[in-house]
């Protein structure tokens, strides 16, 4: 979480509101974040690093391998046409 909020610079009452849909088309060039309710109870757009979708990803793909999700059940999730690029995640102590 912490690094959630200094990648976005968010604050804490904002970054624990944050849902999924929030996320603006992170495959894009641009990918951004609504931060809904922010100071003042304004709507914001935050950009988002590249880098910080990809680990946002990451820790997604773990929580659900730790809570028992099948690997091609996330594989569907995250839109990989195969089980290979999410099973090499299973070898790497995840």
């Amino acid at each position: 979480m912490l690094a959630f909020i200094y990648h976005t610079g968010t604050r804490g009452v904002e970054a624990v509101r944050v849902e999924v849909r929030d996320l603006k088309d992170p495959r894009t060039d641009h990918p951004r974040l609504h931060a809904p309710c922010g100071k003042g109870g304004k709507d914001r757009f935050v950009p988002l690093s590249v880098t910080l979708v990809e680990q946002l990803r990451d820790w997604w793909r773990t929580h659900l391998l730790e809570e028992g999700v099948s690997l091609r059940l996330i594989s569907q999730y995250l839109g990989h046409a195969s089980l290979t690029f999410c099973a090499r995640f299973t070898t790497m102590g995840i």
